[in-house]
């Protein structure tokens, strides 16, 4: 009993803001290095192609 998973729902809410903070954290550093800048960028790609299929995968869930 005290080895339980987190709920799905908190733990969806646990990912986003985990995300979150590292894109913050990166984008406060990528001023002082060019491999945060693309660190920075790369992250950001990241979370919108998340994104997008998250809002795909919903859609068509609706549709079908």
């Amino acid at each position: 009993m005290a080895l339980e998973l987190i709920p799905f729902p908190i733990s969806i809410l646990f990912v986003v803001v985990f995300g979150l903070a590292c894109i913050a954290v990166l984008w406060k550093l990528r001023e002082r290095g060019k491999i945060y800048s693309i660190l920075f960028k790369a992250s950001l790609i990241i979370g919108i192609l998340l994104l997008v299929a998250l809002l795909f995968s919903i859609i068509t869930g609706m549709l079908g």
